[in-house]
This record gives structure tokens, C-alpha cells and sequence, in this order.
């Protein structure tokens, strides 16, 4: 009887702890991981910031056609990408909230960056 009641009281905290491992899921843009909405596990310095140059106000953009999110977050990757090149920044990832702005990381040295996330293609 007491085994019966300790594996009705461990169990739950046993499945517990098996969905406590700690993923984050990331995408590629141009072969450059971008946490949306997400913080990646392993430890990073913040190395830069990036925001959107692109303005969709300008009379270039049409109206007719919507921005999605993935249109703003090839730019947000396009712009780090001239950013790192004309200062010299080296970063792994990007973190985005709302894909107008970012955060340049470079991971800490340890683990690679695939054992750290699930990648999104």
C-alpha cells in the first residue's frame, strides 16, 4: 500500500521534471540563427544592437501588399549583416521581439550552438 501511494505521489513530479528541460526554438535567415520572441539557454554577450532602417511610411513601399514578419526579420538579418561588416562586430544570433529591433549576441565559449537549440527550417 505504501508503494502504491508513492508512485501515485512521485509521478507527477517525475513527468514534471522530464518536461523541464530547457530548448529554445530558433529560425534561420540567411544561415543566421534569430530568436524570436525567445532567449536562447546557453549563456551570450549582448555584442550590438540592430533596428530596421527600412522605414514602411516611404512612398516606395506599396500598400497593397502587407509586411509579414518574415519580411521584417530578412531585413532586421540583411541590415546586421552591413552592420557587422562596417563595424567590425562578430555575432552568432539575434534576438527580436518584434523584428524591428535586436540584439547582436556571440555565445559563451562551451557547447556548440545547435546543442543549444532546436533550429526551425
Amino acid at each position: 500500500m505504501k508503494r502504491i501511494l508513492m508512485i501515485l505521489f512521485f509521478a507527477p513530479l517525475l513527468g514534471k521534471a522530464q518536461n523541464d528541460i530547457r530548448t529554445a526554438i530558433v529560425s534561420r535567415y540567411n544561415n543566421i540563427p534569430v530568436f524570436i520572441m525567445s532567449e536562447p539557454v546557453k549563456e551570450y554577450n549582448v555584442v550590438g544592437a540592430v533596428t530596421d532602417k527600412f522605414r514602411t511610411d516611404t512612398v516606395g513601399i506599396q500598400k497593397e501588399s502587407a509586411i509579414t514578419i518574415d519580411d521584417m526579420i530578412n531585413r532586421l538579418v540583411a541590415y546586421a549583416n552591413e552592420l557587422a561588416k562596417t563595424n567590425k562586430i562578430d555575432f552568432d544570433a539575434i534576438i527580436t521581439t518584434d523584428g524591428k529591433s535586436g540584439s547582436l549576441i556571440k555565445f559563451k565559449p562551451g557547447k556548440s550552438v545547435t546543442d543549444s537549440v532546436k533550429v526551425k527550417q
